[in-house]
């Protein structure tokens, strides 16, 4: 039994979440394709929902998320895991969808012009936002209104209430200081009242 397994069923929490990514981690690195078949499982649906935040491409979102865990499992034992480990496949996953866009040449990632390559899908984060923020409209207008937001808004929404993850690590996924972060959040939510 690997060290994941020992702690697998544990009550929750962020101490014993770090706990347990790190006994899934050491499985993985030493050589547990379950380990790696079970962490490939857990976050794959969640990379390709943030890929579609950023792009709408499936096939481009595919080859990253492939590459990304091809490039986990091969440098396994040369990578240290010091946040979550969703932390570190979202900023790996990013990274490297940025990469391929900048390659392509389709993709101005200094603004938020090209909104038409971006489209929702009906992420299931718009009812964790529309109760955060009392919000008694529909999901199908709450939606529309999402529409409106910038790219960079879209993605640090998803990041803050989908994946429910802090200010720092959305900074250092964003590449942008903990002040945007917050900011960005704040833009967003006070756009989608504007317009609510």
């Amino acid at each position: 039994m690997g060290s994941f397994d020992k702690i697998a069923s544990s009550p929750g929490g962020r101490r014993e979440g770090h706990e347990k990514d790190q006994a899934l981690w050491a499985d993985i690195r030493s050589g547990s394709r379950v380990a790696f078949a079970h962490l490939y499982n857990q976050h794959v649906q969640i990379l390709y929902d943030y890929g579609k935040k950023i792009h709408v491409e499936d096939a481009l979102i595919e080859d990253c998320i492939h590459d990304i865990f091809l490039d986990l499992w091969k440098y396994k034992n040369n990578i240290e895991i010091t946040h979550s480990l969703k932390f570190y496949l979202l900023k790996s996953f990013r990274r490297k969808l940025f990469q391929k866009l900048r390659q392509t040449r389709r993709f101005d990632l200094a603004g938020d012009n090209n909104e038409h390559l971006l489209k929702d899908t009906s992420p299931s984060y718009q009812d964790k936002l529309i109760e955060d923020q009392a919000l008694k409209e529909k999901t199908g207008k709450v939606k529309a209104y999402i529409e409106l937001l910038t790219r960079r808004q879209k993605e640090v929404i998803y990041l803050r209430f989908y994946q429910n993850l802090s200010y720092e690590e959305i900074s250092s996924i964003m590449k942008v200081g903990v002040d945007s972060a917050y900011n960005l959040v704040s833009k967003a939510i006070a756009r989608l009242k504007k317009h609510i």
